[in-house]
């Protein structure tokens, strides 16, 4: 067997402290979640639970609009609906138009890389064309059929 030294002693003891330490700890943190479970806590009692929650608000807002969904209010929905897709439709194609700048940018006088952002940057303003054409023939079709109507005032023919 082999002699134990002085250093090797001190880190024996060492390790028995840190043991001990660790027993008493984890003793001490089962002890803490006993009486958690065991105590009430008094702030969850301290307001009602309500039974009905009401999901509609009530201030008015455009959400107002979905809870009492029916024939006079359903034409404003189409229409929010509507004019939110167009509003994607166009953040798409400019993004579109600046991710093909930024290829043209980035195409280091290459014929083939120039060529492809120019297309790009075409077919992106062909885009922006098309939507704000379709969003013009689609007020127009509105106007014609639903007279006073656009997408902003949608309203839907009821009884």
């Amino acid at each position: 067997m082999y002699p134990l030294t002085n250093k090797k002693k001190r880190d024996i003891m060492d390790v028995m402290r840190l043991l001990s330490a660790l027993k008493k700890a984890s003793f001490l943190s089962i002890l803490f979640l006993l009486v958690q479970m065991v105590v009430p806590t008094s702030v969850l009692a301290q307001t009602p639970i309500p039974t009905i929650i009401n999901a509609c608000p009530q201030d008015g807002s455009a959400f107002a609009n979905l809870c009492n969904l029916g024939v006079t209010n359903l034409g404003r929905v189409i229409a929010a609906s509507v004019n939110f897709i167009f509003v994607l439709a166009v953040l798409l194609a400019l993004g579109y138009l600046i991710w093909g700048a930024i290829k043209w940018i980035t195409s280091e006088g290459n014929k083939e890389k120039v060529e492809e952002a120019r297309n790009q940057i075409i077919a992106a303003i062909v885009g922006l064309v098309v939507i704000a054409m379709s969003y013009l023939v689609l007020n127009i079709v509105l106007g014609f059929f639903l007279p006073g109507s656009s997408l902003q005032s949608l309203q839907l023919p009821h009884l």
